[in-house]
Protein backbone atom coordinates (compact mmCIF):
# COMPACT_ATOMS: atom_id res chain seq x y z
CA UNK A 1 0.00 0.00 0.00
CA UNK A 2 1.41 3.16 -1.23
CA UNK A 3 0.93 6.23 0.62
CA UNK A 4 3.64 8.40 0.47
CA UNK A 5 3.94 12.08 1.90
CA UNK A 6 4.87 14.87 -0.65
CA UNK A 7 8.34 16.16 -0.42
CA UNK A 8 9.37 19.40 0.58
CA UNK A 9 10.84 21.84 -1.78
CA UNK A 10 14.39 22.45 -0.95
CA UNK A 11 14.98 26.79 -2.06
CA UNK A 12 18.58 27.14 -3.49
CA UNK A 13 20.95 28.21 -1.30
CA UNK A 14 24.82 27.85 -0.47
CA UNK A 15 27.24 26.63 1.21
CA UNK A 16 27.00 25.56 4.71
CA UNK A 17 23.73 27.06 4.90
CA UNK A 18 22.49 25.19 1.90
CA UNK A 19 23.53 22.03 4.23
CA UNK A 20 22.05 23.11 7.25
CA UNK A 21 18.73 23.69 5.39
CA UNK A 22 18.71 20.08 3.58
CA UNK A 23 19.34 18.59 6.89
CA UNK A 24 16.76 20.01 8.34
CA UNK A 25 14.31 19.53 5.96
CA UNK A 26 15.39 15.90 5.22
CA UNK A 27 15.01 15.42 8.96
CA UNK A 28 11.50 17.34 9.05
CA UNK A 29 10.84 15.25 5.80
CA UNK A 30 11.52 12.10 7.30
CA UNK A 31 10.31 12.30 10.47
CA UNK A 32 6.64 13.67 8.81
CA UNK A 33 6.33 10.43 6.45
CA UNK A 34 6.91 8.38 9.87
CA UNK A 35 4.39 10.05 11.35
CA UNK A 36 2.01 9.93 8.41
CA UNK A 37 2.36 6.26 7.99
CA UNK A 38 2.45 5.16 11.75
CA UNK A 39 -1.03 7.24 11.87
CA UNK A 40 -2.62 5.71 8.75
CA UNK A 41 -1.97 2.44 10.24
CA UNK A 42 -4.46 2.98 13.06
CA UNK A 43 -6.86 3.07 10.61
CA UNK A 44 -5.17 0.25 8.24
CA UNK A 45 -5.62 -3.09 8.34
CA UNK A 46 -3.89 -4.96 5.03
CA UNK A 47 -4.46 -8.81 7.03
CA UNK A 48 -8.14 -8.69 7.88
CA UNK A 49 -8.75 -12.42 7.67
CA UNK A 50 -5.63 -12.91 10.57
CA UNK A 51 -5.07 -12.04 13.84
CA UNK A 52 -4.04 -8.64 15.02
CA UNK A 53 -0.93 -7.99 17.83
CA UNK A 54 -1.93 -4.35 18.57
CA UNK A 55 1.10 -2.89 20.64
CA UNK A 56 1.95 0.80 20.92
CA UNK A 57 -1.17 3.09 18.88
CA UNK A 58 0.66 4.33 16.25
CA UNK A 59 3.87 2.62 16.30
CA UNK A 60 2.78 -0.68 16.75
CA UNK A 61 5.87 -3.34 18.07
CA UNK A 62 7.93 -0.97 17.63
CA UNK A 63 8.82 0.15 21.06
CA UNK A 64 8.82 -3.11 22.48
CA UNK A 65 11.25 -4.93 20.18
CA UNK A 66 13.33 -2.26 20.15
CA UNK A 67 13.11 -1.98 23.91
CA UNK A 68 13.05 -5.74 24.85
CA UNK A 69 14.30 -7.36 21.48
CA UNK A 70 12.39 -8.90 18.45
CA UNK A 71 11.76 -12.31 20.66
CA UNK A 72 9.43 -10.78 23.54
CA UNK A 73 6.49 -9.59 20.90
CA UNK A 74 7.63 -12.87 18.51
CA UNK A 75 5.95 -14.80 21.42
CA UNK A 76 2.94 -12.18 21.17
CA UNK A 77 2.98 -12.92 17.96
CA UNK A 78 3.24 -16.96 18.69
CA UNK A 79 0.07 -16.80 20.96
CA UNK A 80 -2.01 -14.82 18.27
CA UNK A 81 -1.31 -17.39 15.61
CA UNK A 82 -2.30 -20.51 17.85
CA UNK A 83 -5.97 -20.94 15.93
CA UNK A 84 -5.13 -19.28 12.32
CA UNK A 85 -1.60 -20.57 12.11
CA UNK A 86 -0.08 -17.26 11.30
CA UNK A 87 -0.90 -13.46 12.58
CA UNK A 88 0.44 -9.69 11.55
CA UNK A 89 1.49 -6.43 13.09
CA UNK A 90 2.61 -3.60 12.56
CA UNK A 91 6.38 -3.04 13.40
CA UNK A 92 6.46 1.26 12.80
CA UNK A 93 5.18 1.86 9.14
CA UNK A 94 6.28 -1.80 8.35
CA UNK A 95 4.03 -4.70 8.25
CA UNK A 96 5.19 -8.36 9.50
CA UNK A 97 3.46 -11.43 9.19
CA UNK A 98 4.00 -14.40 11.72
CA UNK A 99 3.91 -17.79 10.56
CA UNK A 100 3.46 -20.30 13.16
CA UNK A 101 1.66 -23.62 11.51
CA UNK A 102 4.78 -25.94 9.65
CA UNK A 103 2.82 -26.24 6.40
CA UNK A 104 2.80 -22.36 6.25
CA UNK A 105 6.43 -22.12 7.19
CA UNK A 106 7.01 -24.68 4.47
CA UNK A 107 4.39 -22.09 2.06
CA UNK A 108 6.49 -19.33 2.72
CA UNK A 109 10.33 -20.31 3.30
CA UNK A 110 10.46 -23.32 1.17
CA UNK A 111 7.77 -23.25 -2.06
CA UNK A 112 7.57 -19.57 -2.14
CA UNK A 113 11.94 -18.97 -1.63
CA UNK A 114 11.77 -17.07 -5.05
CA UNK A 115 9.31 -14.83 -3.96
CA UNK A 116 11.66 -13.67 -0.56
CA UNK A 117 14.58 -12.70 0.11
CA UNK A 118 17.20 -12.29 3.27
CA UNK A 119 18.18 -8.42 1.93
CA UNK A 120 15.72 -7.12 -0.67
CA UNK A 121 16.58 -4.87 -3.39
CA UNK A 122 15.68 -1.66 -1.21
CA UNK A 123 18.12 -2.85 1.17
CA UNK A 124 15.28 -3.58 3.93
CA UNK A 125 15.69 -6.95 4.20
CA UNK A 126 16.22 -8.71 7.85
CA UNK A 127 19.63 -9.50 6.68
CA UNK A 128 20.52 -5.99 5.06
CA UNK A 129 22.49 -5.08 8.49
CA UNK A 130 24.75 -8.68 8.01
CA UNK A 131 25.25 -7.35 4.57
CA UNK A 132 26.34 -3.48 5.89
CA UNK A 133 28.41 -4.86 8.60
CA UNK A 134 30.19 -7.85 7.10
CA UNK A 135 29.96 -7.44 3.97
CA UNK A 136 29.78 -10.09 0.84
CA UNK A 137 29.33 -14.20 2.14
CA UNK A 138 27.39 -17.06 1.60
CA UNK A 139 24.86 -15.90 4.32
CA UNK A 140 24.15 -13.08 2.26
CA UNK A 141 24.69 -13.24 -1.15
CA UNK A 142 22.12 -13.89 -3.90
CA UNK A 143 21.92 -15.22 -7.46
CA UNK A 144 25.08 -17.25 -9.33
CA UNK A 145 27.32 -15.56 -6.69
CA UNK A 146 25.08 -17.31 -3.86
CA UNK A 147 25.04 -20.74 -5.91
CA UNK A 148 28.90 -20.37 -6.29
CA UNK A 149 30.00 -19.84 -3.20
CA UNK A 150 27.17 -22.21 -1.92
CA UNK A 151 28.42 -25.15 -3.63
CA UNK A 152 31.77 -24.74 -2.99
CA UNK A 153 31.20 -24.53 0.88
CA UNK A 154 28.95 -27.23 1.27
CA UNK A 155 31.71 -29.61 -1.24
CA UNK A 156 34.30 -28.92 1.34
CA UNK A 157 32.51 -28.37 4.58
CA UNK A 158 29.21 -30.49 4.91
CA UNK A 159 29.86 -34.00 3.09
CA UNK A 160 30.79 -37.32 3.92
CA UNK A 161 33.99 -37.59 1.97
CA UNK A 162 35.26 -33.76 3.65
CA UNK A 163 34.15 -35.61 7.43
CA UNK A 164 36.38 -38.28 6.84
CA UNK A 165 39.55 -36.04 6.05
CA UNK A 166 39.01 -33.91 8.89
CA UNK A 167 37.91 -36.37 11.10
CA UNK A 168 41.17 -37.15 12.61
CA UNK A 169 41.69 -33.70 13.00
CA UNK A 170 38.66 -32.97 14.90
CA UNK A 171 39.44 -35.96 16.82
CA UNK A 172 42.67 -34.46 18.33
CA UNK A 173 41.48 -30.83 18.79
CA UNK A 174 38.55 -32.46 21.46
CA UNK A 175 40.77 -35.18 22.83
CA UNK A 176 43.18 -32.25 23.57
CA UNK A 177 40.45 -30.22 24.83
CA UNK A 178 38.64 -33.04 27.05
CA UNK A 179 42.48 -33.43 28.34
CA UNK A 180 42.49 -29.36 29.06
CA UNK A 181 39.70 -29.87 31.24
CA UNK A 182 40.71 -33.20 33.30
CA UNK A 183 43.85 -31.38 34.47
CA UNK A 184 42.15 -28.33 35.64
CA UNK A 185 39.36 -29.96 37.32
CA UNK A 186 36.94 -27.35 37.41
CA UNK A 187 36.55 -23.82 36.22
CA UNK A 188 34.35 -20.36 36.25
CA UNK A 189 33.03 -20.81 32.64
CA UNK A 190 32.36 -24.09 30.64
CA UNK A 191 31.13 -21.88 27.59
CA UNK A 192 35.07 -19.97 26.98
CA UNK A 193 35.97 -23.26 27.33
CA UNK A 194 33.79 -25.08 24.10
CA UNK A 195 34.18 -22.19 22.21
CA UNK A 196 38.06 -22.96 22.28
CA UNK A 197 36.87 -25.85 20.94
CA UNK A 198 34.62 -25.22 18.15
CA UNK A 199 37.23 -22.19 17.33
CA UNK A 200 39.66 -24.89 17.00
CA UNK A 201 37.76 -27.34 15.31
CA UNK A 202 36.06 -24.37 12.74
CA UNK A 203 40.10 -23.00 11.83
CA UNK A 204 41.24 -26.50 11.49
CA UNK A 205 38.74 -27.07 8.56
CA UNK A 206 39.09 -23.43 7.03
CA UNK A 207 42.94 -23.50 7.40
CA UNK A 208 44.40 -26.85 8.38
CA UNK A 209 45.21 -25.20 11.60
CA UNK A 210 44.83 -26.77 15.46
CA UNK A 211 45.20 -23.60 17.42
CA UNK A 212 43.10 -21.17 16.12
CA UNK A 213 41.84 -20.08 19.61
CA UNK A 214 45.84 -19.09 20.67
CA UNK A 215 45.50 -16.50 18.50
CA UNK A 216 42.03 -15.37 18.11
CA UNK A 217 41.72 -12.69 21.03
CA UNK A 218 41.03 -10.36 18.28
CA UNK A 219 38.54 -12.16 16.44
CA UNK A 220 36.29 -12.68 19.82
CA UNK A 221 36.85 -9.12 20.79
CA UNK A 222 35.99 -8.13 17.16
CA UNK A 223 32.96 -10.51 16.99
CA UNK A 224 31.52 -9.83 20.17
CA UNK A 225 31.54 -5.90 18.82
CA UNK A 226 29.34 -7.35 15.92
CA UNK A 227 27.37 -9.17 17.47
CA UNK A 228 25.19 -6.22 19.11
CA UNK A 229 24.03 -5.04 15.21
CA UNK A 230 22.40 -8.50 13.84
CA UNK A 231 18.71 -8.32 14.57
CA UNK A 232 19.02 -4.92 16.73
CA UNK A 233 15.70 -2.68 15.35
CA UNK A 234 17.01 0.10 17.47
CA UNK A 235 20.01 0.37 15.48
CA UNK A 236 17.69 -0.49 12.15
CA UNK A 237 16.41 2.54 12.62
CA UNK A 238 19.57 4.97 13.74
CA UNK A 239 20.48 3.64 10.57
CA UNK A 240 18.01 5.11 8.86
CA UNK A 241 18.37 8.28 10.12
CA UNK A 242 22.20 8.21 9.82
CA UNK A 243 22.05 7.81 6.18
CA UNK A 244 18.82 10.33 5.35
CA UNK A 245 20.50 12.95 7.44
CA UNK A 246 23.57 12.37 4.90
CA UNK A 247 21.81 11.85 2.27
CA UNK A 248 22.71 7.94 1.40
CA UNK A 249 20.24 5.47 0.23
CA UNK A 250 18.81 3.28 3.08
CA UNK A 251 20.63 0.32 1.42
CA UNK A 252 23.90 1.78 1.94
CA UNK A 253 26.27 1.33 4.60
CA UNK A 254 26.08 3.79 7.34
CA UNK A 255 29.23 5.49 9.09
CA UNK A 256 29.11 3.01 11.98
CA UNK A 257 28.61 0.07 9.64
CA UNK A 258 31.23 0.97 7.60
CA UNK A 259 33.54 0.88 10.52
CA UNK A 260 32.28 -2.23 11.73
CA UNK A 261 33.20 -3.66 8.24
CA UNK A 262 36.35 -2.28 8.05
CA UNK A 263 37.36 -3.67 11.89
CA UNK A 264 35.74 -6.72 10.56
CA UNK A 265 38.14 -7.17 7.56
CA UNK A 266 41.04 -6.16 8.81
CA UNK A 267 41.09 -8.30 11.63
CA UNK A 268 39.83 -11.52 9.53
CA UNK A 269 42.81 -10.40 7.15
CA UNK A 270 45.74 -9.86 10.06
CA UNK A 271 44.66 -13.70 11.08
CA UNK A 272 44.67 -14.85 7.57
CA UNK A 273 47.80 -13.17 7.25
CA UNK A 274 49.46 -14.86 10.33
CA UNK A 275 48.64 -18.16 8.60
CA UNK A 276 49.69 -17.39 5.47
CA UNK A 277 51.22 -20.75 4.60
CA UNK A 278 47.81 -22.43 4.75
CA UNK A 279 46.50 -20.61 2.28
CA UNK A 280 49.49 -20.65 -0.50
CA UNK A 281 47.97 -22.52 -3.35
CA UNK A 282 50.89 -23.91 -4.87
CA UNK A 283 51.91 -25.58 -1.87
CA UNK A 284 50.14 -29.59 -1.46
CA UNK A 285 48.10 -30.63 1.28
CA UNK A 286 50.42 -30.94 4.96
CA UNK A 287 50.39 -34.26 6.30
CA UNK A 288 46.83 -34.11 5.43
CA UNK A 289 45.74 -31.14 7.04
CA UNK A 290 43.72 -29.81 3.77
CA UNK A 291 42.81 -26.14 4.27
CA UNK A 292 39.19 -24.98 2.91
CA UNK A 293 40.15 -21.61 1.64
CA UNK A 294 43.38 -22.68 0.05
CA UNK A 295 41.43 -24.83 -1.68
CA UNK A 296 39.49 -21.65 -2.48
CA UNK A 297 42.24 -19.55 -3.29
CA UNK A 298 43.23 -22.20 -5.85
CA UNK A 299 40.48 -22.22 -7.39
CA UNK A 300 39.58 -18.56 -7.51
CA UNK A 301 43.02 -17.59 -8.93
CA UNK A 302 45.53 -16.90 -5.99
CA UNK A 303 49.22 -16.92 -6.24
CA UNK A 304 51.67 -17.74 -3.55
CA UNK A 305 52.39 -13.46 -3.46
CA UNK A 306 48.72 -13.36 -3.36
CA UNK A 307 46.22 -16.02 -1.70
CA UNK A 308 43.84 -13.93 0.06
CA UNK A 309 41.65 -13.28 -3.09
CA UNK A 310 37.70 -12.18 -2.85
CA UNK A 311 36.21 -15.62 -2.58
CA UNK A 312 38.78 -16.56 -0.30
CA UNK A 313 37.60 -13.12 2.02
CA UNK A 314 33.76 -13.94 1.66
CA UNK A 315 34.51 -17.77 2.81
CA UNK A 316 36.18 -16.34 6.10
CA UNK A 317 33.64 -13.92 6.58
CA UNK A 318 30.97 -16.89 6.28
CA UNK A 319 33.57 -18.80 9.08
CA UNK A 320 33.71 -15.34 11.05
CA UNK A 321 30.09 -15.24 11.52
CA UNK A 322 28.66 -18.49 12.09
CA UNK A 323 31.90 -20.92 12.21
CA UNK A 324 32.31 -21.61 15.61
CA UNK A 325 29.36 -20.27 17.84
CA UNK A 326 26.43 -22.93 16.47
CA UNK A 327 28.69 -25.27 17.57
CA UNK A 328 29.67 -23.85 21.03
CA UNK A 329 26.26 -23.48 21.52
CA UNK A 330 25.11 -26.75 20.88
CA UNK A 331 28.06 -28.46 22.83
CA UNK A 332 27.36 -26.50 25.82
CA UNK A 333 23.27 -27.03 26.02
CA UNK A 334 24.02 -30.56 25.70
CA UNK A 335 26.35 -29.99 28.66
CA UNK A 336 23.61 -28.23 30.12
CA UNK A 337 20.94 -31.27 29.44
CA UNK A 338 22.98 -34.01 30.50
CA UNK A 339 24.01 -32.08 33.64
CA UNK A 340 20.35 -32.14 34.76
CA UNK A 341 19.44 -35.70 33.29
CA UNK A 342 22.30 -37.91 34.70
CA UNK A 343 20.69 -41.28 33.16
CA UNK A 344 20.95 -39.34 29.70
CA UNK A 345 25.10 -39.43 30.37
CA UNK A 346 24.79 -43.00 31.67
CA UNK A 347 22.76 -44.44 28.20
CA UNK A 348 25.49 -42.27 25.87
CA UNK A 349 28.41 -44.41 28.07
CA UNK A 350 26.78 -47.52 27.75
CA UNK A 351 26.19 -46.91 23.94
CA UNK A 352 29.75 -46.35 23.39
CA UNK A 353 30.94 -48.79 25.47
CA UNK A 354 28.71 -51.50 23.43
CA UNK A 355 30.24 -50.16 20.15
CA UNK A 356 33.49 -50.14 21.46
CA UNK A 357 34.17 -46.36 20.67
CA UNK A 358 36.62 -44.78 22.88
CA UNK A 359 39.30 -42.18 22.53
CA UNK A 360 41.78 -44.72 21.63
CA UNK A 361 39.40 -46.67 19.21
CA UNK A 362 37.22 -43.95 17.68
CA UNK A 363 36.28 -45.37 14.48
CA UNK A 364 34.70 -42.33 11.99
CA UNK A 365 32.05 -45.34 10.68
CA UNK A 366 31.67 -46.34 14.54
CA UNK A 367 30.59 -42.76 14.99
CA UNK A 368 27.51 -43.06 12.98
CA UNK A 369 26.23 -46.06 14.35
CA UNK A 370 25.52 -44.22 17.95
CA UNK A 371 22.15 -43.93 17.64
CA UNK A 372 21.57 -42.45 21.41
CA UNK A 373 23.62 -39.84 20.79
CA UNK A 374 22.27 -38.80 17.40
CA UNK A 375 19.20 -38.76 19.58
CA UNK A 376 20.80 -36.74 22.63
CA UNK A 377 22.44 -34.35 19.47
CA UNK A 378 18.45 -33.92 17.41
CA UNK A 379 16.92 -32.83 20.75
CA UNK A 380 19.62 -30.45 22.29
CA UNK A 381 18.86 -29.14 18.49
CA UNK A 382 15.11 -29.11 19.25
CA UNK A 383 15.13 -27.85 22.46
CA UNK A 384 18.33 -25.23 22.07
CA UNK A 385 18.33 -24.68 18.30
CA UNK A 386 21.22 -22.32 18.04
CA UNK A 387 19.08 -19.96 15.95
CA UNK A 388 16.18 -18.18 17.66
CA UNK A 389 13.88 -17.06 14.61
CA UNK A 390 14.32 -17.31 10.93
CA UNK A 391 12.61 -13.54 8.22
CA UNK A 392 12.70 -12.87 5.18
CA UNK A 393 11.31 -9.63 3.17
CA UNK A 394 8.64 -10.52 0.47
CA UNK A 395 9.57 -9.13 -2.68
CA UNK A 396 6.70 -11.01 -4.77
CA UNK A 397 2.63 -11.51 -3.23
CA UNK A 398 2.60 -15.07 -1.28
CA UNK A 399 -1.35 -16.65 -1.35
CA UNK A 400 -2.00 -18.26 1.74
CA UNK A 401 -4.29 -20.16 2.90
CA UNK A 402 -4.76 -20.02 6.76
CA UNK A 403 -5.80 -23.38 8.76
CA UNK A 404 -9.15 -21.79 8.73
CA UNK A 405 -9.21 -22.21 4.76
CA UNK A 406 -9.21 -18.14 4.47
CA UNK A 407 -6.77 -17.19 1.45
CA UNK A 408 -4.48 -14.20 2.39
CA UNK A 409 -1.85 -12.38 0.50
CA UNK A 410 0.92 -11.16 1.69
CA UNK A 411 2.09 -7.96 -0.13
CA UNK A 412 5.50 -6.65 -1.84
CA UNK A 413 7.65 -5.32 1.28
CA UNK A 414 5.94 -7.43 4.10
CA UNK A 415 8.56 -9.01 6.25
CA UNK A 416 8.03 -12.48 7.27
CA UNK A 417 8.95 -14.07 10.17
CA UNK A 418 8.94 -17.48 12.38
CA UNK A 419 10.57 -18.49 15.50
CA UNK A 420 12.43 -21.88 15.35
CA UNK A 421 12.66 -22.38 18.76
CA UNK A 422 8.51 -21.48 19.63
CA UNK A 423 8.26 -23.93 16.96
CA UNK A 424 9.76 -26.42 18.67
CA UNK A 425 8.33 -25.69 21.68
CA UNK A 426 4.93 -25.63 20.02
CA UNK A 427 2.36 -28.10 22.26
CA UNK A 428 0.32 -28.22 18.07
CA UNK A 429 3.34 -29.91 17.64
CA UNK A 430 5.26 -31.93 19.94
CA UNK A 431 3.72 -34.04 23.05
CA UNK A 432 5.55 -32.87 26.09
CA UNK A 433 7.14 -29.99 23.95
CA UNK A 434 9.35 -27.85 26.80
CA UNK A 435 10.88 -31.35 28.13
CA UNK A 436 14.10 -32.80 26.88
CA UNK A 437 13.68 -36.23 25.60
CA UNK A 438 16.19 -37.89 23.71
CA UNK A 439 14.07 -41.15 23.36
CA UNK A 440 11.31 -39.85 21.82
CA UNK A 441 14.20 -39.99 18.50
CA UNK A 442 13.58 -43.41 18.51
CA UNK A 443 10.79 -43.33 16.41
CA UNK A 444 11.45 -40.16 14.47
CA UNK A 445 13.41 -38.60 11.72
CA UNK A 446 14.80 -35.76 11.78
CA UNK A 447 14.87 -35.27 7.70
CA UNK A 448 11.05 -36.19 7.37
CA UNK A 449 9.95 -33.60 9.99
CA UNK A 450 12.13 -30.92 8.27
CA UNK A 451 10.30 -31.92 5.21
CA UNK A 452 7.63 -30.75 6.89
CA UNK A 453 9.02 -27.72 9.30
CA UNK A 454 7.95 -29.24 12.19
CA UNK A 455 11.63 -29.18 12.75
CA UNK A 456 14.51 -26.92 11.76
CA UNK A 457 17.21 -25.78 13.32
CA UNK A 458 19.17 -25.77 10.53
CA UNK A 459 16.34 -24.17 8.43
CA UNK A 460 14.88 -26.03 5.11
CA UNK A 461 14.74 -25.63 1.54
CA UNK A 462 17.93 -24.49 -0.92
CA UNK A 463 19.03 -21.97 1.83
CA UNK A 464 19.44 -24.49 5.16
CA UNK A 465 22.32 -23.82 6.64
CA UNK A 466 25.53 -25.09 4.16
CA UNK A 467 27.42 -26.82 7.47
CA UNK A 468 25.12 -28.45 9.52
CA UNK A 469 26.41 -31.71 8.72
CA UNK A 470 29.95 -30.48 10.12
CA UNK A 471 28.73 -28.83 12.98
CA UNK A 472 27.00 -32.16 14.13
CA UNK A 473 30.00 -33.64 13.64
CA UNK A 474 31.57 -31.32 15.93
CA UNK A 475 29.57 -31.88 18.66
CA UNK A 476 28.83 -35.45 18.52
CA UNK A 477 32.84 -36.10 18.39
CA UNK A 478 32.80 -33.61 21.37
CA UNK A 479 30.38 -35.34 23.54
CA UNK A 480 31.73 -38.88 22.61
CA UNK A 481 35.53 -37.79 23.94
CA UNK A 482 33.81 -36.32 27.24
CA UNK A 483 31.44 -38.29 28.03
CA UNK A 484 33.80 -41.73 27.42
CA UNK A 485 36.31 -40.18 30.32
CA UNK A 486 34.95 -37.44 32.42
CA UNK A 487 31.52 -36.82 34.57
CA UNK A 488 30.32 -33.51 34.17
CA UNK A 489 28.84 -31.26 36.58
CA UNK A 490 27.51 -28.09 36.20
CA UNK A 491 26.59 -26.58 39.89
CA UNK A 492 23.45 -24.22 39.66
CA UNK A 493 22.48 -23.88 36.13
CA UNK A 494 18.75 -25.26 37.46
CA UNK A 495 17.22 -21.81 36.80
CA UNK A 496 19.95 -20.12 34.23
CA UNK A 497 18.58 -18.07 31.65
CA UNK A 498 19.55 -17.56 28.57
CA UNK A 499 21.17 -14.50 26.34
CA UNK A 500 19.79 -13.97 22.61
CA UNK A 501 22.97 -13.47 20.99
CA UNK A 502 24.10 -14.11 17.42
CA UNK A 503 22.81 -17.88 18.70
CA UNK A 504 21.78 -18.77 21.79
CA UNK A 505 24.29 -18.91 24.79
CA UNK A 506 24.13 -18.56 28.32
CA UNK A 507 23.05 -15.69 30.09
CA UNK A 508 26.27 -16.03 32.62
CA UNK A 509 29.38 -17.85 33.08
CA UNK A 510 28.80 -21.02 34.01
CA UNK A 511 31.02 -23.08 36.57
CA UNK A 512 32.18 -26.27 36.19
CA UNK A 513 33.54 -29.62 37.82
CA UNK A 514 35.11 -32.81 36.33
CA UNK A 515 35.84 -35.73 37.76
CA UNK A 516 37.34 -38.88 35.86
CA UNK A 517 35.23 -41.90 35.65
CA UNK A 518 36.39 -44.87 37.77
Amino acid sequence: MDRTLPGFKVLPTSGIASRVVHLFLSVLRYISQIIFHCVANVFSNPFPKLPRVYGYPILGLLPQSCNDGLPASTRDLFEAAAHDGASWAWIGPLPLVYIRDPSLIRKVFVENEHRISRVGSNGRGPFSILERTVGDMVLTAEGEQWSKWHRSFVKNVNTTPAHKRYYPNILRIAGRHVEKLRIQKSGDDIFHAVQDFSLDAAWSLALGIDDAAASSVNLLKTFAQFSLYPGNLSHLWRHRIRNMIWGRPNGAADTIEQSMKHRIDTCLKAFLEGHIAQLNPDIPDRNGRFSFLQDVSRASGGTAQNPITGDVMAQARQMFVFGHEASASLVFWAMYEVSLHPDVARNIRSELLAHGWSKDNANFETLRELSYLDAVFNEVLRVHPPVLNTARLVDQPIELQTRNSDAVIIPRDTMVISSIHFLHHDSQVWEHADAFRPERWKDLLPNALENKCEYIPFLAGRRRCPSSNFVALQVKVMLAMLFSQLDLELPGVENMEDKLDIVVRPSQPVKYVVRELQ
